[in-house]
This record gives structure tokens, C-alpha cells and sequence, in this order.
């Protein structure tokens, strides 16, 4: 079993389809047979020679960029394990490497203690998407209680400015924070020949969102700058707050920590009291449930939550270089555990390790070393 860390439930993992390709069969077979041609070089036609060319040279190529899919899909699921196994006593580990060893001659016990991880998985999710579903107090000043949840998305006259990439949400008119205004479809007058044109597709189910159609709400509310993107980039509130709801109770969600960590919380649960670029991307997925029409799945139409997930980890591949990537993480750091981890979090007589730190660091070498080992295209 290789551990997925893909943030949906669905059973449609891409990386369970075979990248076996077949041998490539020998360019002879690919030329005109004696029996339908002269054997001379000459009836060869030179525009023959290159199609056979072109041909075996894809398929080298499609090959090398398998292996690389492979060893990327490899390498994911060793971080995968890194992360689930971090807090992990060190003999309970020990115990957990002698089952996966042993699976080639006895797979049932391994089978079943992946049958629980997933088991387990699929019941905090559950968990998590379940609380916060009624949780649009988190992106809106005063949502109604009676928001359902098919009534989210684009064709909610705020949710759409935050769901929606910058690039849509550019054409219609500011947002009103404004508790006693509404932006309503109806204002045509002040409406944009874009916002209108927008607004058609919208109200005939013509606009698709991609993943890689950034929602609006993951960068910090009037901080985006096309000529800077990186700028307020997932410094949005909801992300925050949705950070806080899962591992620091919901209470914690819309004003951060005051009084410590609280004594039963899914950080205590897990021993987990630093911030990690995955963390963060299963944040962004949950931020983007919350507010659409869909309950948790792997699809919304054609918006791929695991390429969101996937895409928001990429953000980070800097580490531990980019500066980007580590003043985003020291501030959601700040933002989610605050100042509470010295005094609340083990003895002052106990030393503490950076675990994740140590583990982005080790992931960065492994990318080097593949990156230097494997061979370019010719």
C-alpha cells in the first residue's frame, strides 16, 4: 500500500494507474514490409523516416516522464509516512516498520492496520467537514442560519467574490463589507459590461472553476497585486480560522489563542504544535468546501481538490530557501499556536526538536539527490 496523501475520500487515487508502458517494438516493424514495398533504401520515403523518428523518440520520452511520475508519486508517499509517523512513539514505530516488512509473506496484518488508518481518516474528516460546514461566520460578518449549503458558490451574491480566482473577480465591482449593504445581481445599473457578461454564465451554469483558479479569499483581503501575486498569498482569514477549528477547538477559530492551548484539542490529540506546508493545504481544501456547493468529495464540476492540495504543497517546494515559504509558515505559526507553545507545551527541562523542520529539510535533500541522479531528455 502506498499511503496517499490526497485529502479526498474518493477512491479515484490516479496514482493507482499503472505506468507501465509497453516495450518499445522495434522500429523495423514500423517500416513497409518486403511485401508491400521494394526492399531498396530508396522506397523509403524520407517524410516514412521521420514519422518512425518522431514515434520512437515520444515514446522515449513518454517513458522518462513515467519514471519521474513514479518517483514523485514514490516520494510523496514517504513523506506521507514521515508525517503520519512524526509524533509516533519510537518502539510503537519500530513495531509498525516490522509489519510492512513482513507484508510480503503476511499481508493481512499490514492490511488491516492500513483498513484502520484510513478508517480513522475518513472519521476526522468527517469530523472536521461536518463542524465546519456551519461555520460561514468564519468568511461573512452575518450569515444567515438558514444558509444552505446548495445555496453557496457562485451563485451566492458574496460567497462568489471569495470563491471565485482573482482574475473573475477583478471585473465586478468591490465587495461591500458593509454589514447593512448587499451586493445583489439586481444593481444592473452599476454593474460592469464584465460583471454582466459573468453573471449570464454564472446564471446559466456556464462558469467553471479549475484548480488552478486560486480562490480570492486565500490571499490576504486587499493585499492581491497582479505584478506580485506572492504578496498577502494564503494570508487569508479563512484559511486562518479554519486552521484554529481543527486544531485548537472552534472557539479559537475567529480570535486566535488567549488563555494557552486548550487542554483537549486536536493539537494535544496529536502532539502537534507546529505548522506544516500540509497543514496548510488541507486547510485551503476545507476553506474551499466550506464555502461551495458540494459536501467533501475528490470533484466540484470540474474543480480538482486534490490538485488544490497538490498545487498549495508546491507553494512551499522552496523550503527551506525561499523566503517566501518560511515567513509564510513562521506567521501561520504565530497565527494558529500563537505564543503558547514555550509554556504550555512540555518541560522546561526537556529538550524540543523541530521535528517538521527536520523533515522539510530531508525531503528538500531527497528532491536533490533524485533531481541529480535522474538523467535528462536527450
Amino acid at each position: 500500500m502506498s499511503p496517499n496523501p490526497n485529502p479526498s475520500s474518493s477512491t479515484s487515487d490516479p496514482s493507482t494507474v499503472s505506468t507501465e508502458v509497453p516495450p518499445v517494438p522495434p522500429t523495423t516493424k514500423l517500416l513497409p514490409s518486403s511485401s508491400s514495398a521494394p526492399s531498396t533504401p530508396s522506397s523509403i520515403s524520407r517524410a516514412r523516416c521521420s514519422t518512425v523518428l518522431r514515434k520512437t523518440g515520444a515514446r522515449v520520452v513518454l517513458l522518462i516522464c513515467l519514471r519521474r511520475v513514479e518517483i514523485a508519486r514514490q516520494e510523496a508517499g514517504a513523506n506521507a509516512f514521515d508525517l503520519m509517523f512524526i509524533n509516533l512513539e519510537p518502539d510503537l514505530l519500530e513495531i509498525v516498520k516490522h509489519i510492512f516488512l513482513a507484508s510480503s509473506t503476511d499481508p493481512e496484518k499490514w492490511e488491516r492496520l492500513v483498513h484502520m488508518m484510513r478508517k480513522s481518516a475518513s472519521s476526522a474528516r468527517t469530523s472536521d467537514t461536518g463542524g465546519l460546514k456551519h461555520c460561514l461566520n468564519y468568511v461573512l460578518p452575518h450569515p444567515s442560519k438558514q444558509e444552505s449549503k446548495s445555496d453557496r458558490g457562485l451563485t451566492h451574491p458574496m460567497l462568489r467574490y471569495f470563491i471565485m480566482g482573482w482574475s473573475y473577480r477583478s471585473q465586478f465591482r468591490p465587495l461591500s463589507i458593509d454589514p447593512t449593504l448587499t451586493n445583489t445581481d439586481d444593481d444592473s445599473e452599476n454593474q460592469s459590461v464584465g460583471e454582466k457578461k459573468l453573471l449570464q454564465r454564472i446564471s446559466g451554469g456556464r462558469l467553471h472553476l479549475l484548480a488552478t483558479d486560486m480562490p480570492s479569499c486565500f490571499w490576504e483581503e486587499g493585499k492581491y497585486n497582479p505584478a506580485n501575486k506572492d504578496q498577502g498569498l494564503l494570508r487569508g482569514d479563512i484559511i486562518t480560522r479554519v486552521l484554529r477549528h481543527i486544531w485548537t477547538a472552534p472557539n479559537s477559530a475567529l480570535n486566535g489563542l488567549h488563555d494557552g492551548i486548550p487542554k483537549i484539542c486536536n493539537a494535544r490529540v496529536h502532539n502537534q504544535f507546529v505548522v506544516t506546508p500540509e497543514m496548510i493545504a488541507i486547510g485551503c481544501v476545507h476553506a474551499r468546501t466550506m464555502i461551495s456547493t458540494r459536501e467533501w468529495t475528490q470533484r466540484d464540476d470540474k474543480y480538482d481538490y486534490e490538485q488544490l492540495f497538490r498545487t498549495v504543497l508546491g507553494f512551499f517546494a522552496g523550503l527551506p530557501h525561499d523566503p517566501w515559504a518560511v515567513e509564510t509558515l513562521e506567521w501561520y505559526q504565530g497565527q494558529v499556536f500563537g505564543d503558547s507553545i514555550d509554556s504550555d507545551v512540555g518541560s522546561d527541562d526537556e529538550p524540543r526538536t523541530n521535528e517538521a523542520s527536520g523533515i522539510l529539510l530531508q525531503r528538500a535533500a531527497r528532491l536533490s539527490a533524485l533531481a541529480n541522479a535522474t538523467p535528462a531528455p536527450a
